[in-house]
């Protein structure tokens, strides 16, 4: 079996400013009896701490809890991240046939998963597997594995999946069979009242009604990448970074912006005619940076705002053709 380093089955702290979503964790209590819960949204959403605040506030809930790294897309890594973490139970019993399961060095036989399905089956008090990053698994191997796990789920596993893209599973027939619980960016958005006590717990100055103007902004973007207006979405994106400007009191950068404004127009409107996908990664980015800066981690916002502007330098420098 891979060697799996107990950080990586060890639910993250909650973050030192944090707003407890009592409403959410209310709607993962509730769903308890769907097989599998699915948190999806953009990066920098909160799904992560959400979820580890609920893990933190029913520790009598056994949880088995797995972040998942790019090279689980190997099946004998996944497997083994999720064993290691199920091994690591407190209460799972010295008998339990979990302990005496191996991953195989060589591949993961349908065989092993069905005895992991027994072993959890025989739990005493169920468990809640967490499995975090889930974007990261790939490939028609994982994807079959997934598949056994939640067809074959026993009564006391409680699966929970948490990304920035939904996993490779027939989600259309869970939702059918009413056996999926979804989570969503629009549900794990902040209120602008919490989101100004978050601010405020901070240290930063983001008052609601300026919370407000950054959300309707990114409405107004998500709204617009069905239409396809790439003039709409040009002039909304260089709103975007108007806004922190502005609320940062920027002046002399606004009044650049504003001089460059009909030029800088030209130039993205080329990049996004070239590359139709720019416009919803800029979009997510914009998400990643406003949440970030409601969260007010200053470290978190600052990275992600760099990032997006080398990416969008590449893209301006690069242009990629559909």
């Amino acid at each position: 079996m891979f060697h799996v380093p107990p950080v990586r089955t060890t639910p993250p702290p909650v973050p030192a400013v944090h707003i407890r979503r009592a409403a959410l964790e209310a709607d993962l209590d509730r769903s308890a009896d769907r097989e599998l819960t699915l948190v999806c949204a953009p990066p920098g959403s909160g799904k992560t701490s959400l979820l580890s605040a609920w893990v933190r506030r029913t520790p009598d809930t056994p949880t088995a809890w797995v972040r998942l790294e790019p090279e689980d897309s190997d099946p004998r890594r996944l497997w083994s991240a999720v064993l290691a973490a199920l091994t690591a139970l407190p209460g799972l019993p010295a008998s339990s046939r979990l302990r005496r399961l191996v991953v195989s060095r060589e591949t993961v036989e349908l065989d092993f998963l069905g005895e992991l399905v027994d072993g959890l089956a025989a739990l005493p008090d169920g468990v809640r597997l967490i499995l975090d990053d889930v974007q990261h698994l790939e490939g028609p191997a994982v994807r079959r594995g997934l598949e056994m796990l939640v067809r074959c789920a026993p009564r006391g596993l409680r699966l929970v999946l948490s990304g920035r893209r939904d996993p490779p599973l027939p989600l259309p027939r869970l939702r059918m069979e009413e056996r999926l619980h979804e989570v969503r960016h629009e549900q794990l958005l902040f209120s602008a009242e919490e989101a100004a006590v978050l601010m405020e717990r901070s240290g930063l100055r983001l008052t609601a009604p300026q919370v407000a103007l950054v959300r309707a902004n990114l409405g107004a973007q998500r709204l617009n990448l069905g239409a396809g207006d790439v003039a709409r979405g040009v002039a909304l994106d260089g709103d975007f970074h108007a806004l922190f400007c502005e609320f940062l009191g920027n002046r002399e950068i606004l009044r650049v912006m504003g001089q460059l404004r009909d030029k800088t127009h030209r130039v993205i409107s080329r990049v996004v005619t070239l590359d139709a996908a720019r416009m919803s990664g800029s979009y997510e980015e914009h998400l990643g940076i406003a949440d970030a800066v409601i969260e007010g981690d200053a470290v978190l916002a600052t990275r992600r705002i760099e990032e997006h502007l080398r990416i969008g330098k590449e893209a301006l420098l690069s242009p990629r053709r559909c």
